[in-house]
């Protein structure tokens, strides 16, 4: 088991308290590295925040002997030739215990950098820009010409090839109620794609669904008469539920549109936050979910390369009927090659 904990500002009774609780300097991150390393914690995460975190890290280097640094980054605000020389430097200073957290944020926090990408084109340009990275760290001379990055000849002084330690496998993956969300049926492909590689030989992805069919309400919106009902008004405010924070949280939804083509559900999003009876803060997002009937999810599921699916209903491990409103895919890790 690994276990990380943070290391970023403000801090308090739990990560990023707006107000924290006490003064966060470097004497006192010196003390929190130094005891991580000592308690046995497999490293902290450094979170982008009030401070740049690469010179963070490398200033509480000779206070640690073990603990690994998990250092948060922001896909396209550096060059890759740069990152990678930067993780490759550190590598080598650290004896190999950097972790790289990939963090491609949001509008307003990169808008802040000048970046403005909007969300689909910022995990592009990070799918292009992690692509460079990884052919540098792993020792290769690379010339490329992308939509986002073009670089010429790059290639690290260092070791670079055997400086950073192959992504870790895993025996069983879990995906519970988010297969999905908020992508695009592209992506989900790639997902699935990704799980695979992400397993051991012979390892197991557990993913479930709950059908389209299952919410009566939503169900009406696939005849064309349905929609005429669309986008639905907001439900009444729900009951506010107390946070650590002290403030009230509550959050509601409704179907903005339904589209039986794309079979995709697109949610408007409304949260607010309560503190002594007064409305301290509201948002509005949206949110869009693909559809995903059984046979379809099990094509896609073979199509990754997965040799033996199984389907069980319901969380129940029986097979599936009609009446289950979700559907358990088990599906194992085999030999057989990914289709495109």
């Amino acid at each position: 088991m690994n276990v990380l904990w943070y290391m970023c500002a403000p801090d308090g009774a739990y990560p990023w308290k707006p107000e924290g609780s006490r003064t966060i300097d470097y004497g006192y991150y010196k003390q929190l590295a130094q005891a991580y390393d000592h308690l046995g914690f497999t490293g902290a995460l450094f979170a982008t925040g009030a401070h740049d975190v690469w010179p963070l890290a490398s200033a509480l280097l000779p206070y640690t002997e073990r603990m690994k640094f998990l250092v948060a980054f922001h896909p396209g605000l550096i060059a890759p030739t740069l990152l990678a020389k930067m993780a490759a430097t550190f590598q080598e200073f650290s004896n190999g215990r950097l972790m790289l957290n990939v963090v491609s944020g949001d509008a307003k926090m990169l808008g802040a950098y000048g970046m403005m990408l909007p969300h689909d084109e910022r995990y592009a340009m990070a799918d292009e820009y992690l692509a460079i990275w990884h052919r540098l760290m792993a020792g290769e001379s690379v010339t490329y010409d992308g939509k986002y990055f073009s670089v010429e000849g790059a290639k690290l002084a260092l070791p670079a090839g055997i400086s950073i330690d192959p992504p870790r496998t895993y025996r069983t993956v879990f995906v519970c109620g988010a297969f999905g969300l908020g992508s695009t049926r592209a992506q989900d492909v790639e997902a699935l794609s990704r799980l695979h590689d992400a397993l051991q030989p012979g390892g197991t992805l557990l993913l479930d669904i709950e059908v389209p069919y299952a919410d009566t309400k939503q169900w009406r919106y696939w005849t064309s008469e349905g929609r005429r009902a669309l986008p639905e008004e907001l439900p009444p405010p729900r009951e506010r539920r107390l946070a650590s924070d002290g403030g009230e949280y509550t959050l509601r939804a409704r179907v903005l549109d339904l589209d039986p083509l794309e079979q995709r559900v697109t949610l408007g999003m409304h949260a607010e936050r309560w503190r002594d009876g007064e409305l301290e803060a509201d948002e509005d997002r949206t949110l869009t979910i693909n559809l995903y009937f059984r046979n379809e999810l099990l094509l896609l599921l073979e199509r990754a390369g997965f040799a033996d699916v199984r389907i069980e209903g319901d969380h129940n491990d029986l097979p599936p009927t009609p009446d289950d409103e979700f559907l358990v895919f088990v599906a194992t890790k085999g030999d057989r090659p990914r289709t495109r």
